[in-house]
């Protein structure tokens, strides 16, 4: 995988407060900090601008062929208004969450004193950006084992994603990042139905109200996350429920071999890391109380989150927004199946 942290500034696009992050990347900055230095600092004090889409041909005249520009109707091309660099074609009625929307609505809940910006940034060149903030307090999940909540509010200009607002707990002596799936009641429905985000799609205007309103059903709901994995945590599992769960997942994500050959889960990479991080590699095994579903779930996060991409921002782009994402929940969904 290519390099996805941005670097169009001259250094790697990420801010953040605290302890260097697990990634390695990024200026630091002093708790407190204001919305205009923390936007400088994550690279991210520019504005994505639109500009319609415009190309080239021959035309023929009766003196000779000359050039002429033609439009392409309801495309517009969506540039950064700092380099110039294109990110991607939409169409007229694509609506713009600018970096400054997603840091004016952090700024305005931080002054609330609900959350707390810890980490901002921008990959694949400014194609998609992010703001994570801490939600509250954290939990004990099982003796010194600790997890915190965050949110994870996200947007892109490429057309891959709509703007996010995902709910992530970080294991704290390990930083493992797993995505709380959180009940919680829907106006004129007695059932609760199970979100682990909330989407605004750029067919709409950035409504910090509506947002807002929406995570003020969920923020208490956390809960939920912390009891699901306590339960985990009580929960034993044989290294043979281990190994079908890891091949299962594994198998999930693994590409085919050619020719119809069948592929080994059990020879993999990483069926072999999961496994060796089950039995006691992984950071924190000696906290969790030997070979638990919440012992498994986290080496499936470090193998994910630290150790599955090839270069610290890779790992980083997969683990919150692509495929690692995508294998954490499989595991987590399958190890409370064991409940």
């Amino acid at each position: 995988m290519g390099h996805m942290i941005d670097t169009s500034t001259g250094s790697a696009a990420i801010a953040y407060v605290g302890e260097t992050p697990w990634h390695e990347l990024g200026q630091q900055l002093e708790p407190g900090a204001d919305v205009d230095t923390w936007r400088k600092a994550a690279g991210l004090n520019w504005e994505v601008l639109r500009a319609p889409v415009v190309y080239r041909r021959p035309f023929a005249t009766p003196f000779g062929s000359q050039t002429i520009e033609q439009e392409v109707p309801n495309r517009d091309v969506l540039y950064r208004s700092d380099t110039g660099a294109a990110l991607s074609v939409v169409s007229r009625g694509y609506k713009i969450h600018q970096p400054a929307d997603i840091f004016a609505y952090f700024d305005s809940i931080a002054k609330a004193g609900e959350f707390e910006l810890e980490t901002a940034g921008a990959l694949s060149g400014g194609g998609r950006i992010w703001a994570l903030a801490r939600v509250g307090e954290g939990a004990k999940i099982i003796g010194q084992d600790r997890v915190d909540p965050y949110l994870l509010l996200a947007t892109s200009y490429d057309g891959q994603m709509t703007t996010t607002a995902r709910f992530t707990s970080i294991r704290v002596v390990c930083h493992n990042t797993i995505t709380a799936a959180l009940k919680v009641p829907v106006l004129g429905n007695k059932d609760p139905r199970i979100v682990s985000s909330l989407k605004l799609p750029h067919t709409a205007v950035f409504d910090a109200r509506l947002i807002s309103e929406q995570l003020g059903i969920v923020t208490g709901a956390f809960g939920q996350f912390f009891d699901e994995a306590r339960k985990l945590a009580e929960v034993g599992v044989s290294d043979a429920v281990a190994e079908d769960l890891v091949a299962e997942v594994i198998l999930k994500f693994t590409s085919r071999p050619a020719h119809g050959r069948t592929l080994d889960v059990k020879s993999t990479r990483g069926y072999r890391r999961v496994m060796e991080l089950f039995a006691g590699g992984a950071l924190g095994s000696d906290l969790t109380g030997g070979k638990s579903a919440w012992q498994l779930l986290n080496a499936f996060t470090q193998y994910v989150d630290h150790e599955r991409g090839r270069s610290a921002d890779s790992r980083l782009t997969q683990a919150w927004f692509g495929e690692g994402e995508q294998m954490k929940n499989m595991a987590k969904d399958l190890l409370l199946g064991l409940v």
